[in-house]
């Protein structure tokens, strides 16, 4: 909580790179796993910022990867995580979760997952939001929250955005292309050791992935790796684990769902 706290906005005022929000050019990307009765109800978006900066224009701007998804899930979910000690899973997506993690790594570990921009209140239309103003400079993550609340009940809709680097491409897709064929045995022994790593740094910082998947998976151009979507990520080491009796001392995280993030294998 107290990373992400660090990172709250609203759209309306939003500048990044010298350009506001406003001024964005988004382009939806497809999500084949939409599914509003699983609860998949968030939208992928992308843009690339130039700004006016002549240097940032022909390194190509600064590209970015956007989840967006609907208020009453977001403070769904948060009402959950409060409930049951920040260990609320389910075989959706948990996007407080992965705000989470993006903001804590990215604040103490950063290299682990794609650098985390902002976490941004979009109201479907700002003349009905004219408010707007209370929301700046808020540094509480539960005050963001009952704010939202509070706009929720007056029937004004809107949007959380994870905004957030769009880091070089999948693993999945750089497999498939010819990019990878063409190396070595030992380029792709390396590939499997990064990997590898990767997942033990994330678990070295006390986090589960729980989706540790070729999609999941980023890799530059330059062969820098990083892990991504964190929906299904859960702490490693718990005191409550509320389908077990009473606790004394700290142990590794058990799930109360027997399937989580795939199904059973």
């Amino acid at each position: 909580k107290e990373c992400l706290s660090k990172y709250l906005g609203h759209s309306k005022d939003y500048v990044l790179n010298g350009v506001k929000f406003d001024e964005w050019k988004l382009v939806h990307l497809e999500n084949k796993d939409y599914n509003e009765r699983s609860g998949r109800v968030h939208r992928l978006l992308k843009t690339n910022i130039s700004g006016n900066n002549e240097k940032k224009k022909m390194k190509g701007g600064l590209k970015l990867f956007i989840k967006k998804i609907p208020i009453d899930m977001w403070l769904k979910q948060f009402e959950m995580m409060d409930t049951y000690n920040g260990e609320y899973v389910l075989r959706a997506e948990n996007f407080v979760m992965e705000a989470i993690v993006l903001s804590f790594l990215s604040v103490y570990h950063p290299g682990i997952c794609p650098k985390f921009y902002k976490l941004l209140y979009n109201p479907d239309n700002y003349y009905t939001d004219e408010n707007f103003t209370s929301m700046n400079n808020i540094n509480d993550i539960n005050i963001f929250n009952k704010l939202l609340s509070d706009r929720s009940k007056m029937n004004i809709s809107g949007y959380i955005l994870i905004i957030s680097e769009s880091f070089g491409e999948d693993l999945k897709n750089y497999l498939c292309t010819t990019k990878y064929w063409n190396k070595s045995k030992k380029n792709k022994k390396k590939l499997l050791f990064e990997s590898l790593k990767l997942i033990n740094k994330l678990h070295q910082v006390g986090i589960c992935h729980l989706d540790f998947t070729l999609d999941n998976i980023l890799i530059s151009k330059d062969g820098q790796m990083r892990l991504c979507d964190f929906g299904k990520s859960t702490p490693m080491y718990s005191y409550y684990l509320r389908h077990t009796k009473k606790m004394d001392n700290l142990c590794l995280f058990q799930s109360c769902i027997t399937t989580i993030g795939k199904t059973t294998y």
